[in-house]
């Protein structure tokens, strides 16, 4: 067994030197593979974060678009309710489905009483369009 005096005030044998330079060789490949790690989980954790803003702004989007069929949603069934009480005929089904709950499908203009005010705004200025009449 070869040594060698006097580096770092000890013997040296080349078998020690090799198993160190080893040991060395592979802290630093795991050093570099936990910086590659790190360098993915980076890129990876921007583009994350990149599809979060994406999401919350298509999230948002989609809030506005929601509200706004809601408020169109809601002034369908007003126009739907008024004409219906403009007829006198169910607002749910106007009489075309046998299994409504509210007429069983006998829901026709006519069915109930006719809301005058609503059938002076609807339906008089059809008639006196179509008839050349004034009613008034």
């Amino acid at each position: 067994m070869q040594t060698i005096n006097g580096v770092n005030g000890g013997t040296f044998s080349p078998r020690h030197h090799k198993k160190k330079q080893a040991r060395k060789k592979i802290e630093n490949k795991a050093q570099d593979e936990q910086k590659e790690i790190t360098r993915r989980l980076k890129i990876q954790n921007k583009k994350l974060m990149e599809q979060i803003i994406s999401l919350k702004d298509q999230l948002k989007q989609a809030k506005k678009n929601r509200d706004q069929v809601l408020t169109r949603l809601n002034s369908m069934h007003k126009l739907n309710k008024g004409l219906s009480d403009a007829l006198g005929s169910c607002n749910i089904c106007w009489g075309n489905n046998p299994e409504c709950p509210a007429c069983s499908g006998n829901g026709y203009s006519g069915w109930t009483n006719v809301n005058k005010r609503l059938f002076n705004i609807y339906v008089l200025p059809v008639l006196e369009k179509i008839y050349g009449i004034n009613l008034k």
